[in-house]
């Protein structure tokens, strides 16, 4: 539809501007004009470029363009030197020193196995 009111009003010898569409037409009024109160903005669109624009498209086009569209995303990214979730690594060396550390430390291995026994009984409550 706005093609058709353009060229309508083209061919009437007014001096409107060419625009593919209103967002191209809300952007170059909007960098052209930064401070312009929206109602302003929509009658210089409707003037210049023949488009029906709503104060609300025009606030919302208006703050895309700002930002650069919507935020994405951001995707986590694990620092450096930070250890990945022992869940979802396989054991190595260091592990293995650390068990024997706590084998030790609780009085030998039959010690161990009933603590690691009873921890696992009171995760399954």
């Amino acid at each position: 539809m706005a093609k058709k009111a353009a060229s309508k009003s083209k061919a009437k010898g007014s001096a409107q501007k060419p625009a593919k569409n209103k967002t191209a037409a809300i952007v170059e009024v909007a960098t052209a004009n930064p401070d312009m109160p929206a109602k302003d903005a929509v009658a210089k669109i409707k003037a210049e470029y023949g488009l029906e624009v709503t104060e609300a498209y025009y606030q919302t086009i208006k703050s895309k363009n700002k930002t650069g569209g919507q935020p994405t995303a951001k995707k986590k990214v694990r620092r450096k030197g930070t250890p990945t979730p022992a869940a979802k690594r396989e054991p190595d060396v260091n592990d293995l020193f650390t068990a024997k550390d706590f084998v030790d430390g609780v009085g030998g291995l039959d010690q161990a196995r009933k603590l690691l026994d009873t921890l696992e009984e009171i995760r399954s409550l």
